[in-house]
């Protein structure tokens, strides 16, 4: 985080710069996920936000409500990112990720069927090898 460096008393406390409303909020989530990855939800406060963020716990409450709605937006940001990862990940760009993952797992499906009746043919036909016979099980070859 960038600090305004007092000229005139160098033993006074270092200001934050300003922001516009939009980035200082987006420091506040972010510093919220870095605590509640540390401490966890439970056992974390605005004051901890507040200072990992270098301002004052006033200004949690300026943005948030209440640690509740602090609570709210960070969990709606680490959700956001998880979703653009899996996007990523499924090479989804535009469109619904339920979507995609709909259309992988019946790919993934009709290759496991059609893996399954392969090996059910090659069962079939070292079962009638080895018991030199010209019919195997009625259950195994269907």
């Amino acid at each position: 985080m960038s600090t305004a460096v007092s000229t005139q008393n160098p033993l006074k406390r270092l200001r934050a710069l300003r922001l516009d409303p939009a980035r200082r909020k987006a420091l506040l989530i972010q510093a919220g996920v870095q605590v509640f990855a540390r401490r966890g939800i439970g056992a974390s406060r605005p004051t901890d936000v507040a200072k990992e963020a270098g301002v004052a716990e006033a200004t949690v409450y300026t943005y948030f409500a209440s640690r509740e709605a602090l609570v709210a937006e960070v969990l709606d940001e680490v959700a956001r990112y998880y979703e653009e990862l899996i996007r990523s990940a499924l090479g989804v760009a535009n469109g619904s990720v339920a979507e995609r993952l709909t259309e992988l797992i019946e790919r993934r499906s009709e290759e496991h069927t059609s893996e399954l009746q392969s090996r059910r043919k090659l069962a079939c036909r070292l079962l009638l090898e080895k018991k030199k016979t010209s019919k195997p099980p009625l259950t195994l070859c269907f």
